[in-house]
């Protein structure tokens, strides 16, 4: 990447870098987000100090830098002396996992049954038929989860609604930017054509 980098020139990277301002609003705030619901998710079981929420920024940075889980060993190795730390990490993934994909499958499952996934068969021949697949095969194991989540967990059931409840609002938070960003793209396009 450097290498196409320093071909490149700076002149024209920087010429491709978004100017508007609410792109850059809109990174920072997703980027921070992750570690605000989880200051949210653990602050219910926990006591936090400041200095936690850098250690939760930190493990965003080692998931996505490094390799994924990554950032939850390095919270773990710190949070370890806290009540009940293996357990809760674990649940909170697990839950937080749960929360993610269910929504992933809504979305397919909601175009695949509204015919409105043939887009994906022009990128790829068959892509179609395997994300629905696949969509349908991960509600079977996400149901399996609910199922038997008594089993799994080991927070209380109070405790399982805070975790679900707090992602479940992360996860509409993320679609709000996302269409927010995606509105405002719309809008200086379609502001860019009317000048033309």
């Amino acid at each position: 990447i450097g290498e196409r980098l320093v071909h490149l020139g700076t002149d024209e990277v920087l010429a491709a870098l978004p100017h508007g301002w609410p792109f850059y609003v809109a990174v920072i705030a997703a980027y921070l987000a992750i570690p605000a619901f989880d200051w949210a998710v653990y602050s219910r079981f926990w006591p936090l100090a400041r200095g936690d929420f850098a250690l939760l920024l930190r493990k965003r940075a080692l998931n996505e830098g490094l390799v994924d889980y990554a950032g939850e060993i390095d919270f773990y190795l710190n949070a370890r002396r806290r009540p009940h730390a293996a357990s809760l990490i674990k649940d909170v993934n697990l839950l937080s996992g749960f929360v993610s994909n269910g929504a992933t499958v809504v979305l397919l499952m909601g175009l695949s049954l509204a015919g409105r996934l043939d887009f994906l068969d022009q990128v790829e021949s068959g892509l179609e038929a395997t994300a629905t697949t696949i969509a349908f095969c991960t509600a079977a194991l996400l149901g399996g989860f609910a199922v038997m989540h008594r089993r799994i967990l080991s927070t209380d059931r109070r405790g399982q609604v805070r975790i679900l409840s707090i992602y479940t609002l992360r996860q509409v938070a993320a679609l709000a930017l996302l269409f927010l960003f995606a509105g405002y793209r719309w809008f200086r396009l379609r502001h860019c054509h009317d000048v033309n």
